[in-house]
């Protein structure tokens, strides 16, 4: 069975972070309003040459790709990583608070035709749900687009190719929100529309944990940040004085609550059915029904 402590991991696609300025806003939003412990970027555009002074900055384990990165809290380790599939897929052994799991960090393409044949890579024995606890990452596609997107797609959009690769893992982002959400805009003159493209997926071995979503804007990028804070159903909240390192629970400031999403602790496991239920008897455009 595997065993993860209380934890927060958040997923971003920062729309590089070449500049240096940019990246020093970056790590201070990260510091300062994400506070996680996990957190996998996309779209970085790092440089070879670049990444050990970035890990140096961050003060904290980090890994690095041209084009995904994982950064932890310096409280927690990294013991590995592998790099796959063009630099898109990231996968990483991590140690928090004495439990090891493994996180994937995935950016599928943007274009259809090169997202459709990155899907055909990944198959069921891609993530062992008994190693990964989560898959996160922005992968440019929706589950059901009638609810995640405010335009309609002429096209498939490569999900119903992805999915049978997840059928272990549930949507966990969407499972700790209290409400719908999208996490990227498409400011397009002739058609801008918002969706939800960018996903916490969490291993089914987790599923008696409790979820809570935050959705966080990024003043640097076109996504937003998605928080999703795991809870093991024995957490036992500390007694005062006592504080665990970057799960605390999420500050409600006026600014804050005009830009994100702020949510609750939810009933561990009743969401996950609904979401079992999708995934092996539906179909992408039907309705998810989300427990309250």
């Amino acid at each position: 069975m595997m065993d993860v402590p209380r934890l927060t991991i958040c997923t971003l696609n920062c729309r590089g972070i070449g500049n240096d300025a940019t990246r020093r806003k970056l790590y201070t939003f990260l510091r300062t309003e994400c506070r996680a412990d996990i957190i996998c970027l996309q779209e970085t555009n790092t440089p070879a040459h670049r990444a050990d002074f970035w890990t140096q900055v961050w003060a904290g384990p980090a890994v690095w790709s041209r084009r995904v990165g994982i950064l932890l809290h310096p409280t927690h380790t990294l013991l590995s990583h592998t790099l796959s599939h063009e630099d898109r897929l990231l996968c990483a052994e991590v140690s928090v608070r004495g439990c090891t799991f493994a996180v994937a960090n995935m950016y599928a393409p943007a274009k259809r035709k090169a997202r459709l044949a990155f899907f055909a890579t990944i198959t069921t024995s891609t993530f062992d749900p008994l190693r990964f606890a989560f898959i996160a990452g922005d992968w440019n596609c929706c589950p059901v687009p009638s609810r995640d997107r405010t335009s309609p797609l002429t096209r498939p959009d490569g999900w119903l190719d992805l999915a049978p690769s997840i059928t272990s893992f549930f949507d966990g982002a969407l499972m700790g929100a209290t409400e719908p959400y999208f996490t990227f805009r498409h400011s397009s003159t002739t058609q801008p529309y918002e969706a939800r493209l960018d996903h916490v997926f969490v291993s089914t071995q987790l599923a008696s944990h409790s979820l809570s979503t935050r959705v966080l804007y990024c003043s640097d990028s076109d996504h937003k940040a998605v928080c999703l804070t795991v809870t093991p159903s024995s957490f036992q909240r500390p007694s005062c004085g006592v504080s665990i390192p970057a799960c605390s629970p999420a500050r409600t400031c006026g600014s804050a609550l005009n830009r994100s999403s702020q949510t609750r602790l939810r009933r561990p496991g009743t969401p996950v059915r609904c979401w079992l239920a999708l995934l092996h008897g539906t179909t992408q455009s039907s309705p998810l029904m989300i427990a309250r």
